[in-house]
C-alpha cells in the first residue's frame, strides 16, 4: 500500500513553500453520523475535531488566501467549526464539484449483485470491508448504469474541481471535502490507479490534512492524512475514520 509522510503541520507551516509554488491543503470533514438516518451531519466529536484543527492552525499562525468547500452539510459544518477557533480573515467559496460521490448508492448497487456480502453488524469495520469491494466494482464499471455517476464521471468532476481551485491566484488554498474526493484529487496529482486511490480513501482520517504544492509547470504531494491536532495524549481516542 502506498505510504506517504504525514509529519507536516506538527508545529509550524511547512517550510517547503517557495515564491514560485502555491500550497493546497486538503482537509477531510470531521466525523459524520455513521449509522444514523442522516450521515451528512457532524457528530459532536466531528465538530470538536474541526474546532481543534482550527486551534492548531491558529497556534502555528497559518494563513490562507482562500477556503473552498463542497456544499454538503458536513463540509460546511467542518469549515464553520474550524473557523470558529482560527483567527484568520480569509475568502470563502463553495464548489459542489468537491462533494463526495454517493457512497450509499454505490454500496446498494453492489449489494443488489452480491446480497450475501451484506454485513451482519452495523459497524464501521464491516462497512469499510464492503465499501472497498463496492468501490472496486464501481471503478471497473461493473455496477448499475442507474447510479448518479460512473467512476469515470466522478474522476472527471474532481479533476474539474482541482483545476478550477488551482487556477486561483493564491499562496495557500484550503479545501474542505471528503475522503473519496480528496483521494481522487491526490491520485490525479500522482497518476495513481483506481486501486491505489481506493486504498488512500480507506485510510483517510476525519479532519486529516493532505498537502499539495503546485504551479503552472508542476504539482506534487508533500503530505497525506496528517492529524497533528489530534496527537495530544488526551485526544488520540478522537482519531476516527468514519
Amino acid at each position: 500500500m502506498l505510504q506517504l509522510k504525514y509529519e507536516q503541520f506538527l508545529t509550524k507551516p511547512s517550510t517547503q513553500k517557495t515564491a514560485t509554488m502555491s500550497q493546497l491543503l486538503l482537509v477531510r470533514h470531521g466525523q459524520a453520523s455513521f449509522g444514523k438516518a442522516d450521515y451528512d451531519q457532524l457528530s459532536v466529536q466531528g465538530g470538536q475535531q474541526a474546532t481543534w484543527l482550527g486551534e492548531h492552525f491558529d497556534s502555528i499562525s497559518l494563513d490562507a488566501d482562500l477556503i473552498v468547500s463542497g456544499s454538503l452539510k458536513r463540509h460546511q459544518q467542518t469549515k464553520a467549526n474550524m473557523l470558529s477557533t482560527w483567527s484568520t480573515n480569509v475568502d470563502q467559496k463553495t464548489m459542489p464539484d468537491w462533494n463526495e460521490f454517493d457512497f450509499q448508492q454505490v454500496v446498494a448497487s453492489y449489494l443488489s449483485l452480491h446480497p450475501n456480502e451484506k454485513p451482519s453488524k452495523n459497524e464501521p469495520k464491516e462497512f469499510f470491508r464492503l465499501l472497498k469491494d463496492a468501490l472496486g466494482a464501481w471503478s471497473r464499471d461493473e455496477l448499475s448504469d442507474a447510479l448518479p455517476e460512473s467512476w469515470l464521471q466522478f474522476r472527471e468532476r474532481v479533476a474539474r474541481a482541482l483545476e478550477e481551485t488551482m487556477a486561483h491566484s493564491a499562496n495557500r488554498i484550503i479545501v474542505v471535502s471528503s475522503g473519496g474526493t480528496i483521494s481522487v484529487a491526490l491520485g490525479l496529482v500522482m497518476d495513481l490507479s483506481p486501486e491505489k486511490i481506493i486504498d488512500l480513501n480507506l485510510q483517510t482520517r476525519n479532519t486529516g490534512v493532505s498537502e499539495v504544492f503546485f504551479n503552472k509547470k508542476a504539482r506534487y504531494v508533500a503530505g497525506f492524512n496528517s492529524v497533528p491536532h489530534l496527537l495530544h495524549p488526551e485526544r488520540k481516542k478522537s482519531i476516527t475514520s468514519a
